[in-house]
């Protein structure tokens, strides 16, 4: 499990070139987060850092 999820943002802040559809989650847009939200079943207090949306029926 990952303590402290700052170190994954930060790496891929600094790393980050121009990932196909590949974003932050928090920096989705609001719309594409609801619709993941919708279809994803999550852990208790699992959150999710990193998002690969193209469409509803393409995403991780």
């Amino acid at each position: 499990m990952i303590k402290n999820i700052n170190i994954i943002k930060s790496k891929f802040k600094r790393i980050k070139k121009d990932f196909f559809k590949t974003e932050l989650y928090e920096n989705l847009d609001n719309n594409v987060q609801e619709q993941i939200k919708d279809k994803m079943l999550f852990i208790n207090n699992e959150i999710p850092i990193l998002g690969y949306f193209v469409s509803a029926n393409s995403y991780w």
